[in-house]
């Protein structure tokens, strides 16, 4: 029944009823403040571990940070020393290059060649001697250093016109001519009709 209800009805003085449920109430409150204080109590042990917990992990993950920057700062370590001894080593390889250079490796200019009158020698006239010239046949000397089936494939692939010619006794004659022996070579020419001897 209601403190209140109860002392209307029964004409008991209000004070014997808040003496009477003064002790009812504080005992209530204690036994709610000591379940607060103990429930308090296991939620700050449940906090506690879980932030230990999470401590932990930050601990471990900050650790692999710092591994993995301490790798990667050191990777670029090794990266510049090698770098440097590439560095180091390259001018070396370099001026090995630069400072033996082969002579011979710088090609000349070639000096024209100044073309002989290959029409001097006994059975060449203009037009053969164009061919040879335009072969690569320009002086005397050329012609008696070149290979007679050389000469032969010239005046072949010239026409049927030019197969006719004798190109037996060219280099005899154009190695006399190379030497300036002119009165041996015009004693040999009058021996020859068309680049060929002529039998006695």
């Amino acid at each position: 029944m209601n403190p209140i209800t109860a002392v209307l009805t029964a004409n008991i003085p209000w004070q014997t009823i808040l003496m009477t449920q003064l002790p009812q109430r504080e005992s209530g409150n204690i036994l709610v403040t000591l379940l607060l204080i103990v429930l308090a109590i296991i939620l700050l042990v449940v906090f506690w571990q879980w932030w230990q917990r999470i401590e932990g992990e930050d601990l471990s993950r900050d650790k692999r940070i710092l591994n993995i920057h301490e790798a990667n700062a050191a990777a670029p370590i090794t990266e510049t020393r090698q770098m440097a001894t590439a560095v180091h080593m390259e001018p070396e390889q370099h001026t090995a290059v630069v400072t033996s250079p082969e002579p011979t490796a710088v090609p000349e200019p070639a000096t024209p060649v100044a073309p002989d009158d290959l029409t001097k020698i006994e059975g060449i006239g203009p037009k053969i001697s164009e061919l040879l010239h335009n072969a690569g046949i320009l002086t005397f000397a050329q012609l008696a250093a070149a290979d007679a089936a050389q000469v032969d494939q010239i005046l072949a692939d010239a026409g049927p016109r030019f197969q006719l010619a004798d190109s037996i006794t060219w280099a005899q004659q154009a190695n006399l001519a190379a030497a300036g022996a002119w009165e041996e070579l015009a004693t040999l020419q009058d021996n020859l009709k068309g680049g060929r001897q002529v039998s006695q």
